[in-house]
């Protein structure tokens, strides 16, 4: 049986590289020698050449470090993300902000969207090579998030701290794994990582994010407590040129400064796990408003093969909240009133969206009951379902089993404690199925709500016209004496407990 080395030789084999350290799984990094020919190295190293000549430092003066916090109260490096961008070494430039050296000499790293905007670098990132490799180490829908081109200049080259790449590029769970390709021979001396061999088990406890409160007007915070590592558990990782270092998301690493005579050039991106990471930014939407495609309004690119107004199956799920016209209709007295009428004594609104249902490709919703996905002990859930447009049975209008509320919740959307293939989300229970014929349409005119009890079985099938079927949609729960589960996916938040409508 081939070890995971033999593996990545064998996916690799026209370049049939030899490897230097033993296995990615066992120490959170991995050698490839050969990744590159010499005519891809230059290739990458002429169009770096090329960015750098049109460079005007008059209009880029961002200083890159990670000693100190500077970076972070930048906006030029946060909005990075889809642009090519120049960070210049702290050395490199004066206290008036001019560069006291050439500035292809004074450069630390450009960044951080090289793999998408430049052809040589994408070549490189979404070659045969690359995807062979994420496909060893399990990758289902590996994505590219950033890439940089870092420089290490003689002398002046500045250190990087200890570092796990997932403080920077965080998932859950953690799936991430960078490509550090040595452009130039990389050697102790001008500044090779180093790393601690199987800290990849150590967890992410420190992490950069945005900073919603804006403290002190840093865009960008660490959180977390600050991470202390023991010089001699480092071991270094030189490299010839051409080499790519694969590196585990969470393995501690770092480099020196560069105090010799040559430079360090590398090219570097990182990959992310996609699969199960759409059930994140699904779960993370309770308390924000989140955009939902349909399935085929895109190609398998990821690109929208129709305007975007059209390719939306809903947006969701605090519009009742964060929105002033959706919120003065959920918090309503005609809301209100029904909630009265059907015994709630302190109502709370969990989530709402705008479902679209748009012509042609609006999709079907399988039966199922509300219950399933907002679960309650005792249940006391209603659905307020209110039409924009007229609902037909044409362009998708509701199916109901009358008389169905009276059936249990058998099978639930729930949040996967011990994260079983790395899905955060998972049901529980028996697959449900029912007979058609139980089925009745609801058609209704614009204005019209339809209030849904939580237990009742509905569906709607795709929208097959050339109409669309707007509609508003929110859910009450009952907060007196009733339970709501901490394993439901929607779970309220600081920044947004479920308001109440009333309290009686």
């Amino acid at each position: 049986m081939l070890d995971e080395n033999q593996l990545l030789k064998t996916c690799l084999n026209s370049h049939t590289p030899l490897f230097t350290n033993p296995t990615f799984e066992q120490d959170g990094f991995v050698i490839i020698e050969d990744f590159l020919t010499q005519v891809e190295i230059e290739t990458l190293r002429t169009a770096c050449s090329d960015i750098v000549d049109k460079l005007d430092p008059n209009e880029h003066k961002c200083i890159f470090t990670t000693t100190d916090s500077r970076q972070a109260s930048d906006l030029y490096f946060i909005e990075s993300g889809d642009k090519i961008r120049y960070f210049f070494e702290a050395s490199a430039v004066d206290d008036k902000g001019n560069l006291c050296v050439s500035k292809d000499k004074a450069l630390n790293k450009i960044g951080h969207a090289l793999h998408w905007l430049e052809s040589s670098f994408k070549e490189v990132t979404f070659s045969k090579n690359v995807a062979d490799v994420c496909r060893v180490l399990n990758f289902k829908q590996p994505v590219v998030a950033q890439s940089m081109y870092i420089f290490k200049q003689p002398q002046i080259g500045g250190e990087v701290k200890p570092h796990q790449d997932g403080s920077y590029l965080y998932t859950e769970p953690m799936k991430v794994v960078g490509f550090w390709i040595a452009l130039e021979d990389v050697t102790i001396e001008n500044g090779c990582l180093w790393f601690i061999p199987g800290s990849q088990t150590k967890p992410i406890n420190i992490r950069l994010t945005r900073n919603p409160s804006g403290i002190k007007g840093a865009p960008l915070t660490y959180t977390g407590p600050l991470e202390t590592y023991d010089e001699k558990d480092f071991v270094p990782a030189p490299c010839k040129k051409g080499s790519c270092i694969v590196i585990h998301g969470q393995v501690v690493h770092k480099s020196e400064q560069n105090r010799s005579s040559k430079s360090r050039h590398i090219y570097t991106f990182h990959v992310l796990e996609e699969k199960d990471a759409s059930d994140l930014y699904f779960i993370e939407s309770g308390d924000k408003i989140r955009y939902f495609f349909e399935a085929s309004a895109g190609d398998n690119k990821g690109n929208l093969c129709v305007s975007k107004d059209k390719a939306l199956n809903k947006i969701g799920h605090a519009l009742h909240w964060l929105e002033s016209s959706f919120k003065e209709v959920t918090f309503s007295k005609n809301v209100a009133d029904v909630c009265r009428v059907l015994n709630f004594k302190q109502p709370v609104v969990a989530q709402s969206m705008y479902i679209f249902k748009q012509p042609q490709i609006g999709g079907e919703v399988k039966p199922h009951q509300d219950g399933s996905y907002l679960y309650t002990e005792p249940m006391k859930v209603v659905g307020f379902w209110i039409a924009l447009e007229d609902v037909t049975i044409e362009n998708g209008c509701l199916w109901f089993i009358p008389g169905s509320q009276t059936k249990p919740i058998n099978i639930r959307l729930t949040r996967n404690p011990s994260g079983i293939k790395g899905a955060p989300l998972t049901y529980t229970g028996p697959l449900e199925t029912y007979n058609e014929k139980d089925f009745v349409p609801a058609p209704c005119k614009k204005g019209s709500c339809i209030v849904i009890h939580g237990q009742v079985v509905h569906k709607s099938e795709q929208n097959r016209s050339s109409k669309s079927r707007h509609i508003y949609t929110f859910h009450v729960l009952e907060e007196k004496d009733v339970k709501y589960p901490t394993d439901n996916w929607l779970q309220p938040t600081s920044s947004l407990p479920f308001p109440h409508l009333y309290q009686e």
